[in-house]
């Protein structure tokens, strides 16, 4: 059998002229152009979508505000309804039935941060305001709690009076009834007043003339707290002693006609 000889297909040579005019050809340019493109319109595409996160990170979302909590009362155990919060002249909050609201501040932590409690009306506002520096909570800690003090303008005082052997004597403020005691001698005043003042009663003993000592008083403070005193007295009674008419002996043996 006969066999033909193997011989390789003729390589074309490519000399440097054709190289440069296959990689200058029109449609190698236009593969190229299209590729920078599509390049430049993905990096501005990362671009822009990186500086919406940022934007978003520090305008849109927030840093988390510091949360705390301001209790008003004007006693402990009485809250204040109707007391106003503020900073720097800008109202916050106002307390409802249990004296108490929620506010959510912004700042950096470690900030000095002032509020002022307005009260209603019968109170006095704290002289001072609630001044605290912000914290971040960490853990699942609960907010912290201020508390803020509305004074009240007046008391109400509640005094017990205890006549022992006067009854129905009235008790005078001012020179003016305000209680009378009963058939025990005991009655009770309530008066409105006003904190660190004084004020004066009177047992009026002036419609019974048997009773000694005459038109007792005492005088009272009034605190800056709700409570009772005590107004305690003890009479007695003189009693007059019934004169006795004697008469006059007649003298003894006859008499004259």
């Amino acid at each position: 059998m006969k066999q033909t000889p193997f011989s390789e297909p003729p390589s074309e040579a490519i000399s440097p002229d054709s190289s440069s005019r296959s990689l200058n050809s029109p449609r190698r340019t236009i593969r190229v152009g299209r590729t920078l493109r599509t390049l430049a319109v993905a990096l501005a595409s990362s671009a822009a979508l990186g500086a919406s996160a940022l934007a978003c990170d520090g305008a849109g979302s927030r840093a988390p505000a510091f949360v705390v909590s301001v209790l008003v009362e004007s006693d402990p155990g009485s809250p204040v309804t109707g007391a106003t919060v503020s900073s720097r002249g800008a109202a916050l909050a106002t307390t409802g039935d249990e004296g108490r609201v929620r506010l959510e501040l912004g700042g950096s932590e470690g900030e000095l941060v002032s509020l002022n409690v307005n009260c209603p009306d019968g109170y006095h506002a704290p002289a001072e305001p609630i001044t605290f520096s912000l914290l971040r909570l960490t853990g699942g800690a609960s907010a912290p709690e201020y508390r803020a003090r509305c004074a009240p303008t007046s008391r109400s005082v509640v005094v017990a009076v205890r006549a022992e052997h006067g009854p129905d004597l009235p008790v005078t403020y001012m020179g003016r009834e305000v209680a009378r005691t009963d058939g025990s001698g005991a009655a009770h005043v309530l008066l409105d007043l006003k904190p660190g003042t004084s004020f004066r009663l009177t047992l009026d003993t002036s419609e019974s003339d048997a009773l000694r000592p005459r038109s007792p008083s005492e005088t009272f403070s009034v605190p800056d707290r709700n409570g009772i005193q005590v107004f305690e007295r003890e009479f007695q009674v003189s009693r007059k002693k019934n004169r006795v008419r004697r008469r006059k002996k007649r003298p003894a043996g006859p008499r004259r006609l």
